[in-house]
């Protein structure tokens, strides 16, 4: 007999169980609509078509959600079963739609915390493709604050030793992927390649370096946009930077990954004082000073953007700073900038204010005479090989002033 109250107390108990209301994903979600589902903020009855978009979002927010948290490690917590989740959430943030509505409920800051904890470079790699996602779609600065405070910046930085494209990357032993997982990754590819996150040129080869690079050039570069002015990244970065750079205009995205690079440090020098906060290191500043004429002499119309940035971070470092000056002024820096000068001289009539050889020359000017300034070894090479650029150039100058002094008259 107390058995069979037994049961059907458990009974009783089960079917109130059953008949209390179930929430459909986290509490985030079911405040994303705050009005009644049937009704609007008026009063008035909803149509269709706004319940079901109502109802869609609450569907997307929850399955992003569901997607951090198998991320976290809350349901299978393995690498495996993290990756798989990983990759689904970025096939959505492939999408600037879905990178925006993630963004606009906050759900950032919980993934980057996951992606800073990873010791996978498979992980990192599909976070870094994550994190481009969002980067280009960023307009806040507290969003971007979330990323440079969960320290995946590093677990970036990893990634820059690793060239060869994801198809042949996962296949490598050492990360001991399963075909399922391989299969997965590579298949992304195609969809990543189009996708809206690329500026010009899209990448031939999608290697973990050149994601890598693109959200590391990103994320400082949008900081910088946002207003903000201090000291982004370290000695240490610096030297990775410019060390993992391959300056060998043989390889493959030569041209796109010295742009990247070049423009991640412009930008890192923007708006602070190296005299009083200097992340340059001599060594940085001497491994810059002998690859930049590379880039300043090139005639390939592919660096043209990058020659521009490499002017713009000449003039930044040496600004008011004697140190960096005299590093930089070793012969071939001097011969390029001189060149540079040269030609751009001897074209700009032909070209009008504002344009790009116009811009080009001004930079060379002030970088120039920086140098010029505070180093007296700068000068010193100005005057080798019998004085011949130097020679030129005062020739180009008084002829420009010969034609002034001919228009006034």
């Amino acid at each position: 007999m107390e058995e069979s109250n037994e049961d059907e107390m458990f009974e009783t108990l089960m079917d109130d169980m059953d008949e209390t209301p179930k929430p459909t994903g986290s509490q985030h979600a079911v405040d994303l609509d705050p009005v009644s589902e049937d009704e609007d903020e008026s009063g008035q009855p909803k149509s269709i078509h706004d319940l079901r978009a109502a109802g869609s979002k609450k569907r997307l927010l929850h399955e992003l959600e569901s997607l951090i948290s198998g991320i976290k490690g809350e349901g299978f917590n393995s690498a495996s079963s993290k990756r798989i989740d990983l990759l689904e959430l970025t096939k959505k943030l492939l999408d600037p739609v879905t990178s925006q509505f993630f963004l606009d409920h906050g759900l950032e800051s919980g993934l980057v915390a996951c992606l800073a904890q990873s010791k996978d470079a498979i992980f990192d790699f599909i976070g870094a493709l994550a994190i481009n996602c969002l980067l280009k779609t960023i307009t806040n600065m507290s969003a971007v604050r979330h990323v440079w405070s969960s320290g995946f910046l590093d677990r970036l930085l990893k990634l820059l030793d690793m060239n060869l494209d994801i198809a042949n990357t996962v296949r490598e032993r050492r990360f001991n992927l399963s075909k399922v997982s391989q299969s997965a990754i590579t298949e992304m590819k195609p969809a990543v390649m189009e996708a809206e996150i690329w500026s010009d040129p899209v990448p031939s080869c999608l290697s973990p370096r050149i994601v890598a690079l693109t959200a590391i050039e990103r994320l400082i570069r949008k900081t910088r946009d946002l207003g903000n002015s201090d000291v982004l990244v370290d000695e240490s970065t610096i030297t990775q930077l410019i060390e993992t750079q391959k300056w060998d205009a043989s390889s493959p995205d030569y041209a796109l990954e010295a742009e990247l690079t070049i423009s991640a440090l412009e930008s890192s020098s923007v708006g602070i004082s190296l005299r009083e906060q200097n992340p340059w290191s001599t060594t940085s500043l001497q491994g810059l000073a002998t690859h930049l004429p590379k880039i300043l002499l090139s005639k390939e119309s592919g660096l043209s953007r990058t020659r521009n940035l490499a002017l713009r971070l000449s003039l930044n470092i040496t600004n008011n700073n004697k140190g960096a000056c005299d590093e930089f002024a070793i012969q071939e820096f001097i011969t390029a900038l001189m060149t540079l000068i040269i030609r751009d001289f001897s074209g700009i009539s032909s070209v009008d204010e504002g344009s790009v050889v116009f811009d080009e020359l001004i930079l060379s000017l002030g970088a120039m005479i920086n140098m010029a300034e505070l180093s007296d070894a700068a000068r010193a090479r100005m005057l080798n090989d019998d004085s011949k650029i130097l020679s030129r150039a005062v020739e180009l100058f008084q002829r420009g002033l010969d034609k002034t002094k001919q228009v006034r008259v």
